[in-house]
């Protein structure tokens, strides 16, 4: 993005790079090793300048030239969605799933039954790239549709009950 300001404003802005474990990253691994060796990494740590390509590192989309600095996250300690549990689960129903597609992030949220989209859901839940399972919980007082969103809106998706989990698959 920074780089498409730079050409259309001709005003070269200060461009910074982010690797987090929720990315795809060749170098993320190499990167964390190391900051894992000098102390503990529980905050994001800031490079400036970024490293030089001398150190074997080949990430950057643009080539690391072309960044003013990294962001270096450490890695995620977040509860996946297939783990996730409820404060009163006596009071709901838990709905596994999985996602068949391989179209990431998208959100699958449920609904109660009738209402709109811009509703407040029940329960909705975030997969990130390759994340598959997933567990919504919903009251058991309301009978509930389920909704898939990707970064562009709605999507046209299919559902099925296969055993004991709801299989969600985009439409052909």
């Amino acid at each position: 993005m920074a780089a498409r300001l730079w050409e259309k404003t001709e005003i070269e802005p200060f461009a910074i790079w982010q690797w987090s474990s929720l990315e795809d990253t060749k170098d993320y691994e190499k990167i964390v090793d190391r900051l894992m060796k000098m102390g503990d990494f529980k905050e994001s740590v800031l490079l400036i300048p970024p490293p030089s390509k001398d150190l074997g590192f080949q990430d950057s989309p643009y080539g690391l030239a072309a960044v003013d600095a990294i962001v270096i996250h450490p890695p995620y300690q977040g509860v996946s969605p297939a783990r996730r549990t409820v404060l009163f689960p006596q009071e709901m129903n838990r709905v596994t799933g999985m996602w068949k597609a391989s179209r990431w992030p998208v959100v699958i949220s449920a609904y109660r039954k009738g209402e709109p989209v811009d509703a407040v859901p029940l329960d909705q839940i975030m997969l990130r790239r390759r994340e598959k399972e997933f567990v919504l919980w919903v009251p058991k007082e309301y009978q509930y549709e389920i909704q898939v969103f990707d970064k562009h809106g709605q999507v046209n998706s299919t559902m099925h009950q296969k055993e004991n989990a709801l299989i969600v698959d985009l439409s052909q």
